[in-house]
């Protein structure tokens, strides 16, 4: 996955036997946009990146109305929420 492809990229990034000095890296992905905004296979540049490995996501449509983001970290139980403690797996599994 995603964390494996980046420890490899900074050890080939570290390596003295290269020189980078004057290289440029393409990054790519795939990621999903509004029809309305661009078409599919459309080309866009991005000043940041959100690593989706590490969060969970729902459909804004479908997402409590009391939450502000549609995007949540893993393990948590709510929007933009610190993921729960380890002794709350414990409560959860004995309901």
């Amino acid at each position: 996955g995603n964390p494996a492809a980046a420890a490899c990229i900074t050890a080939l990034g570290l390596d003295k036997r290269f020189d980078f000095t004057k290289a440029y890296w393409l990054v790519t992905g795939v990621a999903g946009v509004d029809p309305a905004d661009a078409s599919a296979g459309s080309a866009m540049w991005a000043s940041w990146v959100v690593d989706g490995d590490l969060c969970r996501a729902i459909d804004p449509r479908d997402m409590p109305p009391s939450w502000t983001h549609s995007i949540f970290p893993l393990g948590a139980w709510q929007d933009l929420r610190q993921p729960y403690p380890p002794e709350a797996d414990a409560r959860i599994a004995k309901r």
